[in-house]
């Protein structure tokens, strides 16, 4: 009689069985499914879903509540619509306040039955607008005092000039050298204060003294269209000027005058280092030295051999 199956057909239906046996086995093993988990991952999701629309999330809780300062929760917990309350934070926003209650009517998308609703849980601090309205105050009375100030420091300074008018009644007439003056000497111009004196003789210092009256203008500072009322008061000896000893100088030294910069005195200094410099014209050999720089620089440059 013939086989149905083979050898190896019969191991093959052994070997499934085995594993249909197993899986049905591991199956049955499992513990079965924590059905509280799903209850609170369910509950979770819907909550999810809920904070996405304030009318299923907020129940109705109408309470005290200001406009100006309340979250959205607190105004949907009013009875306020998800787009009213919108309408309100971008009023907010936009620096909108309310001053009073009646000015949330003038919401378009406020119905009177809405308002006649919220209305009795309406309270505003209207401190804010108490301290802004003290702070233009405030304002206001540091510009009157300012003002006030102003005025009384002119009304000082008018004083003043006239009790230095009295005190002084040469001033118009005096007549200065500038590169002997003492600092008061020079106040006694009128024009001229401690500041101005002290600012003339420290730049005559860095000159060597001055050549002309018209080089106070030069000080930085003061306005170029000084008045001519003070200078016409100056005079100026050249020959007490200080002039740089040119064969002898550093290049520091001659870059500390007012009239040098550092590259013209370096040119100068190997200028002198290659050949023996006579006078003034030899700086037409310096390229970097105008002719009117040579000009203004003759008073102060001194070409001698001896120190």
């Amino acid at each position: 009689m013939r086989r149905l199956l083979s050898t190896s057909q019969w191991l093959g239906l052994l070997v499934m069985a085995l594993l249909i046996g197993t899986v049905l086995l591991f199956v049955y093993l499992l513990p079965p499914p924590d059905t509280a988990t799903q209850r609170d991952g369910s509950d979770s999701t819907q909550t999810a879903k809920k904070s996405r629309f304030h009318r299923q999330k907020t129940a109705y809780n109408p309470h005290s509540f200001d406009p100006n300062t309340a979250d959205s929760i607190t105004l949907i917990e009013n009875g306020l619509p998800p787009y009213v309350v919108r309408s309100i934070l971008h009023y907010r926003a936009k620096g909108g306040r309310y001053r009073q209650k009646e000015d949330m009517q003038r919401n378009y998308l406020m119905s009177d039955s809405l308002y006649q609703l919220i209305a009795p849980w309406i309270e505003i601090d209207t401190m804010p607008f108490v301290r802004h309205r003290d702070s233009i105050r405030h304002l206001y009375r540091l510009r009157r005092d300012s003002i006030r100030r102003v005025d009384s420091l002119r009304h000082d300074s008018v004083v003043r000039h006239d009790t230095l008018t009295r005190r002084y009644p040469q001033k118009k007439d005096t007549i200065l050298e500038l590169n002997s003056a003492d600092s008061a000497s020079l106040q006694m111009i009128r024009g001229i204060g401690p500041y101005i004196a002290r600012r003339i003789i420290r730049y005559r210092e860095q000159l060597g003294g001055y050549v002309s009256p018209e080089q106070i203008r030069e000080i930085e500072g003061l306005r170029m269209d000084y008045p001519d009322s003070v200078i016409q008061h100056l005079r100026a000896c050249p020959d007490s000027v200080h002039p740089i000893r040119v064969q002898h100088a550093s290049v520091r030294q001659m870059m500390n005058h007012p009239y040098l910069s550092f590259e013209q005195a370096r040119d100068i200094y190997r200028l002198r280092r290659r050949h023996k410099m006579r006078n003034i014209e030899d700086l037409k050999n310096v390229p970097a030295i105008s002719e009117q720089e040579r000009e203004r620089l003759r008073p102060y440059l001194d070409f001698r051999e001896q120190p």
